[in-house]
């Protein structure tokens, strides 16, 4: 593909952000720029950005549905030999591209819950237009993931696993992984003697963190010598503060400054715990996993089926059940 265009906007969830940079490092996207319709998200600094103005007015004002592009998209993209777009929303203005360029469009999700409401059964017979070629794709990071798309209608020849990419460690190459870990506690407030659990999952509702709050609360009922850090920003994070406060420990939560990276976070880690109601993406795991950490995870389809074996496996919504394997885990 010599002229790939990726469509991103800012409702873009970081699992999808962090997909998207792997895979234009993987040198897979033929020279492509990224075209954001809207404003880019925030933080893509890695990757070429052409942003439409123009458009972004125009979403803003359609609350980012209904709108049809028709060919002015194709012209500022300079005709693509084939789509990709990064999040449900910008499926409408993708869909315009592909079918005013003739090319084929991909869909890349990081669950199969991030299509929840959305029929993609339609867009397939939309953009395939009874052709016997695939002019729709989408692609999962877990088995569990394709069947439940499969099962929502999307045909088997649609749907393709793309296995998740962990997280680049570059803020930091060449510094060994002791040192790191040094650096990154440091910064943290974070004592040797401390044992650091990090949730590092996007602060939205499937996420699970108010899991967390409550099983170190727990914890620290034990024993005073755990701490939680969990992501400073996010649409739930009003909410999960007040649920901190109300469990009695919310000034030993550490909120990361932003210049704190998540793999810095997790480099400082002692767990690193993924308490999610739903899957939400691979790609942290992933990470997790690459960096030999001990990983406590809650028991949803795809986390179950990539870290088999390899992570604490724990039912959903069990705070008591988390407190008591991170005990275990964190040897307290």
């Amino acid at each position: 593909m010599d002229r790939a265009v990726h469509v991103v906007d800012e409702r873009m969830g970081a699992e999808s952000a962090y997909a998207l940079a792997a895979f234009l490092r993987g040198g897979d996207s033929g020279g492509g720029r990224v075209v954001s319709v809207g404003p880019a998200p925030r933080g893509l600094t890695w990757a070429p950005v052409a942003v439409l103005p123009a458009y972004g007015t125009l979403l803003e004002r359609a609350r980012w549905f209904g709108v049809r592009m028709g060919g002015g998209l194709a012209k500022h993209c300079g005709g693509a030999s084939a789509v990709h777009c990064w999040s449900v929303s910008a499926m409408t203005y993708a869909a315009d591209l592909a079918l005013d360029c003739a090319c084929p469009l991909t869909l890349h999700l990081p669950s199969a819950c991030a299509a929840t409401g959305c029929n993609l059964a339609r867009w397939e017979a939309t953009l395939c237009g009874g052709r016997d070629e695939i002019a729709f794709g989408v692609t999962v990071p877990a088995s569990p993931s394709a069947e439940r798309l499969i099962a929502d209608g999307l045909s088997p020849e649609a749907v393709t696993v793309w296995p998740p990419a962990a997280l680049s460690s570059d803020e930091r190459d060449g510094c060994p992984r002791d040192e790191r870990r040094r650096l990154s506690r440091r910064a943290l407030g974070v004592t040797d003697d401390t044992r650091l659990i990090v949730a590092p999952d996007e602060m939205v509702r499937a996420a699970g963190l108010k899991f967390a709050v409550w099983a170190h609360a727990i914890l620290r009922h034990v024993t005073p010598r755990v701490r939680l850090c969990m992501p400073s920003a996010g649409p739930g994070l009003a909410t999960l503060r007040h649920f901190a406060e109300a469990a009695g420990f919310s000034d030993e939560i550490l909120w990361p400054r932003a210049e704190i990276g998540l793999t810095d976070a997790l480099s400082a880690a002692d767990v690193a715990a993924f308490v999610r109601e739903d899957d939400l993406g691979l790609s942290v795991p992933a990470t997790a996993r690459a960096m030999n950490l001990p990983i406590l995870a809650t028991d949803t389809p795809d986390v179950r089926n990539f870290l088999n074996g390899q992570a604490n496996i724990v039912p959903i919504k069990d705070p008591r059940q988390m407190a008591t394997a991170l005990l275990n885990m964190l040897g307290l």
